[in-house]
């Protein structure tokens, strides 16, 4: 890593310890944006099968968006919008039309599925206006209304089932 990369998430991280949540009103959840690292394609797999299964038991309609390494992403075609690194600012920040798109849309839940606390990241959900945001990262509680405790020594199946049950009582 750079040193100028190196300065960017130093800073990128001290701004987000600033961030607090601040829940928008209370509507009925019908829309979630999902945040995702995609390096590995069992992930990338698992993520999606999660939000078809959000669509299928609760009728909330998933968006997609992943943080991709850059070596992957000349060599398989994503079927959600992904970032890279050469998407980020000097300081982290994540800058690119696919982004504007996805912070545009109507979302009521944001749901961050990342188990490697990539600043990029928390720095989207940040920006999310939303009535709840969830994720497993320590790291940025003040960023979130719920953190699931524990969740990186949980499985697969144990960190998906998690997500749902908290979704379950959020929407239901």
């Amino acid at each position: 890593m750079s040193l100028r990369t190196r300065i960017g998430q130093f800073f990128l991280t001290k701004s987000l310890a600033s961030f607090r949540f601040e829940p928008s009103e209370d509507v009925q959840t019908r829309h979630a944006s999902v945040l995702f690292c995609a390096e590995q394609l069992s992930w990338q797999q698992a993520c999606i099968e999660f939000c078809q299964s959000l669509e299928s038991d609760y009728g909330i309609k998933t968006h997609l968006l992943a943080y991709v390494p850059r070596r992957l992403e000349s060599k398989v075609k994503f079927s959600f919008s992904h970032y890279n690194q050469t998407d980020l600012s000097w300081s982290g920040q994540p800058m690119n039309k696919e982004l504007d798109l996805f912070l545009q849309r109507p979302t009521e839940l944001v749901l961050n599925l990342d188990r490697q606390n990539i600043p990029s990241l928390h720095f989207i959900s940040h920006r999310l206006r939303a009535q709840h945001k969830l994720a497993s990262s320590p790291d940025f509680p003040d960023i979130y209304d719920v953190i699931l405790k524990g969740s990186t020594d949980l499985s697969e199946d144990q960190f998906f089932q998690e997500f749902r049950d908290v979704v379950k009582h959020v929407c239901g």
